[in-house]
């Protein structure tokens, strides 16, 4: 999604993950990691406990919050994961300015 924030061509990357369950369809969460070692609240996690070595496993979460809700997860603020700028301005942030580009956002149409 582009956002054009003030006059800035940034790039967000984001990804929606459609709820397991039909409960509560309407429920969505915007997820922001933005730092290293964020929580993942998505269906999987590795298998520390059996862990060996290499390639690690997978293994069902079964407290995701994919449950109940679809997720939403933006690459968040610009220059993480697969969001950037076309401008050099752009690269440049804070967290006020990331709070307002996750408004910018939420409200676009």
């Amino acid at each position: 999604m582009t956002l054009k924030w003030p006059s800035l061509s940034l790039r967000l990357f984001l990804l929606l993950i459609l709820s397991a369950t039909t409960v509560f369809s309407g429920s969505i969460v915007m997820h922001l990691p933005g730092y290293d070692g964020a929580a993942v609240p998505g269906p999987m996690e590795f298998d520390v406990d059996n862990y060996t070595g290499g390639l690690p496993k997978l293994k069902y979460y079964p407290y995701a919050w994919t449950k109940t809700a679809s997720i939403i997860f933006a690459d968040s603020p610009v220059g993480t994961g697969f969001s950037y700028s076309t401008t050099q301005q752009g690269w440049y942030s804070s967290d006020t300015d990331s709070a307002e580009q996750a408004y910018l956002f939420l409200t676009k149409e």
